[in-house]
């Protein structure tokens, strides 16, 4: 399986994954945002954000959030650290967080292309109140 391939079917998993639920639109706006996240913020902050929005896991939008944190960490992180991408990534030297910095981006352009061909666009109340971070 070629590379864009295997990244391809890593995100349309995570997408299918959220599709059909009550967040669905959520999800699709923040996963539209993620590459310019990524780019604005770094991998490190995002992967923090992902994660505290994920929090308990309880509701449908922290169980998307939760996937998403998972999935970008796995696909970051080396096998032996994927239960704990964060600590990986705050201590690995620079030219390795350079490319787990662009392996972040390259994979989120796949997220965001699965979202905006799979999930549907929010409300217009509930994608101004997530744009502007209430959700």
């Amino acid at each position: 399986m070629r590379r864009d391939q295997m990244l391809s079917d890593k995100a349309w998993s995570v997408v299918r994954a959220v599709k059909g639920s009550d967040v669905a639109g959520q999800v699709r706006t923040r996963l539209m945002g993620l590459p310019s996240m990524l780019q604005a913020d770094g991998v490190v902050a995002t992967m923090a954000f992902l994660k505290a929005k994920a929090g308990p896991g309880k509701s449908q939008l922290e169980q998307a959030y939760g996937k998403v944190f998972d999935a970008l960490g796995r696909h970051v992180a080396p096998p032996d650290r994927h239960g704990d991408p964060l600590g990986w990534l705050s201590t690995c030297d620079t030219t390795t967080h350079r490319r787990a910095s662009a392996a972040a981006r390259e994979f989120a352009s796949w997220l965001r292309r699965a979202a905006e061909a799979e999930l549907p666009k929010p409300e217009q109340g509930a994608e101004e109140a997530e744009v502007a971070g209430l959700s």
